[in-house]
């Protein structure tokens, strides 16, 4: 508790590992079990500021950037790999002014990732403000709030170069996202699917409130979670003065 992370210079971080493309592409490393034996398992936990069980922290003004591992693409399976920050159970914290990039080679995962989807302590679980930062370059989503979200807002960040701009699942809630640019999709095959989704189900009653986002050149808008395909759950979600220019707007898959 009680930690600033300020005006640090992070990359190069992390295991390199070893792709098998029949393994669902993702990047395995070898594990030294009782000092002689030795065990593959997937490279997925390596991050440039790692935060568990935590509260009461200020991230700032740090540059993030090329770590030393690779992410799969969703080509192949599910993105595994680095990530700028890991986060779960934390609260009372604030992100702010940072540059998360990854590299035309050496994608994120997510930018941000949450560790514990689904779970009310999960991730930014309460009194979270990120804003004002530069989110680029992942093969999955620039930020996964996934948590309680218990106050968590979201705002003024731009996302670029990723499949996904801002996954919340939000159990308790209230989360506001407001004033955020997410542009220039895309993972490292031009893939992208949502500038604002919830595809994980519902997850309690939280609300998640949209406010005067810009969101363009992605598949979609914005899906969130259904009581069958063509219902959307309404009663979860916030949207006011919003602009999507999308090339998709459905039921179910993209609402």
């Amino acid at each position: 508790s009680n930690i600033v992370v300020r005006n640090c210079d992070i990359s190069k971080f992390g295991r390199v590992g070893v792709q098998r493309t029949t393994h669902g592409g993702v990047y395995y490393y070898r594990e030294v079990i009782k000092g002689k034996k030795t065990k593959e398992r997937i490279l997925n936990s390596d991050a440039g500021i790692y935060i568990e069980n935590a509260k009461n922290l200020l991230i700032e003004k740090n540059f993030i950037h090329d770590a030393s591992g690779y992410t799969n693409p969703w080509f192949y399976s599910h993105p595994t790999g680095p990530k700028a920050i890991n986060v779960g159970m934390c609260a009372n914290t604030t992100i702010r002014y940072n540059d998360f990039i990854g590299g035309d080679v050496h994608r994120w995962n997510d930018v941000i990732e949450c560790q514990g989807n689904g779970n009310p302590v999960g991730g930014l679980y309460r009194n979270a403000e990120v804003y004002g930062n530069t989110l680029a370059l992942a093969n999955d989503d620039g930020i996964e709030l996934e948590g309680g979200e218990i106050n968590t807002r979201f705002f003024g960040n731009r996302i670029e170069n990723t499949l996904c701009g801002v996954s919340s699942g939000c159990t308790r809630g209230p989360s506001y996202l407001f004033n955020n640019l997410v542009w220039r999709s895309g993972d490292v095959n031009s893939l992208s699917i949502l500038a604002f989704k919830n595809g994980m189900g519902v997850w309690g009653s939280g609300k998640v409130h949209f406010f005067n986002n810009t969101a363009f050149d992605y598949k979609s808008g914005a899906n969130y979670p259904s009581a069958d395909k063509c219902r959307p759950r309404l009663d979860k979600l916030v949207f006011f003065n919003n602009i999507f220019s999308v090339s998709n707007v459905g039921c179910g898959d993209g609402w």
